[in-house]
């Protein structure tokens, strides 16, 4: 019976940790696609996210180009993890951790750390 109620009572705790924060998204970061892909996240999450993001200049990213896109970890609460804030038309570039992917040929909504 314990070990029922231990069982439980962790489960609940993992459960109430945000999926970010489990796959080791930092809020405000900056990642691209492909990043978050090898930190676990699928396509289809990613895919999600677009519904969140503002209106992107030139219009939303096609699926197939979901690894191009640049992402914001948003804090807990959200409907998603991140928002997508733009696509790298020049390639997103992974960066050394703690540091936001870099973006070149940045089609959306300016932010730190890119070039247009």
């Amino acid at each position: 019976m314990k070990l029922t109620l231990l069982t439980i009572a962790l489960t609940t705790l993992l459960l109430a940790i945000p999926t970010a924060a489990r796959k080791g998204c930092n809020v405000g970061q900056l990642y691209c696609g492909h990043t978050l892909i090898y930190k676990g996240y699928d396509k289809n999450e990613l895919y999600g996210a677009e519904y969140n993001a503002p209106i992107v200049r030139g219009g939303f990213i096609d699926k197939s180009d979901i690894e191009e896109g640049l992402f914001k970890c948003v804090p807990p609460g959200w409907s998603y993890d991140f928002e997508l804030i733009g696509t790298c038309k020049g390639g997103c570039i992974r960066t050394p951790k703690g540091q936001d992917d870099n973006c070149h040929g940045f089609v959306g909504n300016p932010g730190p750390g890119l070039d247009d």
